[in-house]
């Protein structure tokens, strides 16, 4: 018999890989779309592979998906959860003017009630993305959790 606990993560672990899936079937459809030019070669010590399909050329690099899930907000006040909220977005603006994120958007409507929402990394290193990940004032209160995982993506690709 299935304890409550295990359903529950077999049920979130099936969500996540199927949103991993869907990010790259995105990925894959916006790559085939782009077109390959010099200056889509890597120019930093980013992992990077070229793919060749059809006569195309694709540098593919590491990026880190990031996924905020419901962290425990119980000991803070409203007031104290606005203050940490302008300090998040405040954070997350500073990494997008860095080009240390390529995405940083909410869930519109959240498969299950843990996830709050996404971030893709642009760092060359999953440590470094974990550090900036704990520099988030959401993090540090513990109102926000997080899962990060490595994800290989077209360079250049666009979302259409």
């Amino acid at each position: 018999m299935k304890t409550l606990h295990t359903t529950y993560f077999s049920k979130l672990n099936c969500i996540q890989s199927g949103l991993l899936l869907l990010l790259f079937i995105v990925t894959y459809s916006c790559a085939s779309s782009t077109k390959s030019t010099d200056s889509q070669k890597p120019k930093t010590n980013h992992k990077t592979f070229v793919y060749k399909e059809n006569g195309k050329e694709y540098t593919m690099q590491l990026y880190f998906l990031l996924i905020y899930t419901k962290g425990d907000k119980s000991k803070l006040t409203q007031e104290q959860l606005q203050v940490l909220q302008k300090k998040h977005l405040s954070h997350l603006d500073s990494l997008s003017n860095a080009k240390k994120i390529s995405i940083a958007e909410p869930f519109d409507s959240k498969p299950d009630d843990q996830w709050r929402g996404i971030i893709i990394y642009n760092t060359e290193t999953k440590e470094e993305a974990e550090s900036l990940t704990q520099l988030d004032p959401m993090v540090q209160a513990d109102a926000l959790r997080y899962e990060l995982k490595g994800v290989w993506l077209a360079k250049g690709s666009t979302l259409q």
